[in-house]
């Protein structure tokens, strides 16, 4: 589900009585991740009942490795010690 598909949803489930836009049920919509991103960058967790819990976990990374690089090192290697000469 994406952002056009939550509002599209809302929209249907909406009351005949007061109906809001899709316009303005997608400034909600942009006003509740904003906010919750916003807590997320403090630090913060979110905590929604019945919903879920949010929060952000600092990853150990690890340095990437490219292999088709390091393998094309090894061959340069080796092919130049191939092409030593001994007396």
């Amino acid at each position: 589900m994406n952002k056009l598909d939550l509002i599209d949803k809302i929209y249907s489930q909406q009351s005949e009585i007061k109906k809001l836009s899709k316009i303005q049920i997608g400034k909600i919509v942009d006003s509740v991740f904003d906010n919750m991103s916003e807590e997320l960058d403090k630090g913060k967790e979110i905590q929604i009942s019945d919903f879920g819990t949010f929060g952000l976990t600092n990853k150990i990374t690890k340095p990437i490795i490219k292999i088709k690089s390091k393998l094309e090192n090894i061959r340069k290697r080796a092919r130049k010690k191939g092409k030593r000469k001994t007396i």
